[in-house]
């Protein structure tokens, strides 16, 4: 078996694992001028985020697993697939990222995201209560095809003109998708929304908060393509 095939199968186990855990799987692959193959692969449930990287055949690094600012290395892919039928620990996250902060290691450079989902403490939450904190808050998630932050608001029903708003179980509910996946459907400011309950990141009523979150996570992933452009120049000088 060629390299790439090897780790594109080493990636379709962490898809696999995606889909029935819910989380949004992507793989890149690519070649450098010298013949080197690498494959990418980023997994994103939340806020949760798992990366591992491939260079012919082997890791080019530790995997990582992100949670509310806290990071830790996994082992291989398969510690990958282990951490990604686990429920996120936000308690021990934002335990971890305090106590590093307060080190004054200068290893946290950006401040954890809020952990402000009303019902993440409930131990098994009803639709009811779901609908109940989000009516008439922003909300921010990340779209499942291009990978962003998007933001939009919940609107409460004299806001919308004639566009009936959220005050009825037509427009305002939670479905379930074939895969198992539950689903956020409202009136928006931008129109009608359908957003994956594991793919909100933040419940509030502030839009200037939602957009301060919109933008921590825009710096963490310009963050993390800068570190791993790093690492390809480091390796392709290597290489040389």
């Amino acid at each position: 078996m060629d390299a790439l095939s090897h780790m594109l199968r080493e990636a379709g186990k962490l898809e696999k694992a995606g889909a029935e855990h819910g989380w949004d799987v992507r793989t890149l692959d690519s070649t450098t001028s010298e013949g080197v193959v690498l494959v990418d692969c980023t997994a994103r449930r939340g806020q949760e985020v798992i990366n591992i990287w491939w260079e012919n055949k082997r890791l080019l690094e530790a995997p990582t697993y992100k949670l509310a600012g806290h990071e830790v290395k996994l082992r291989n892919a398969s510690a990958c697939v282990q951490q990604m039928a686990k429920a996120p620990n936000f308690e021990k996250a934002a335990r971890k990222t305090k106590a590093r902060q307060s080190n004054g290691d200068g290893s946290a450079e950006l401040e954890p995201a809020p952990e402000t989902l009303p019902w993440m403490y409930l131990e098994d939450p009803t639709d009811g209560e779901i609908l109940k904190a989000c009516y008439a808050s922003t909300i921010v998630w990340i779209n499942g095809v291009t990978g962003e932050a998007e933001t939009d608001v919940v609107v409460r029903s004299p806001d919308a003109g004639n566009r009936k708003g959220n005050f009825n179980k037509t427009n305002y509910h939670i479905s379930v998708s074939s895969s198992g996946r539950k689903i956020l459907n409202f009136l928006g400011v931008f129109g009608y929304r359908s957003v994956a309950l594991d793919t909100i990141l933040r419940v509030g009523t502030s839009r200037e908060a939602a957009e301060r979150t919109t933008k921590h996570l825009l710096d963490l992933e310009q963050k993390e393509r800068k570190d791993r452009n790093k690492q390809y120049d480091k390796m392709d000088k290597a290489m040389r």
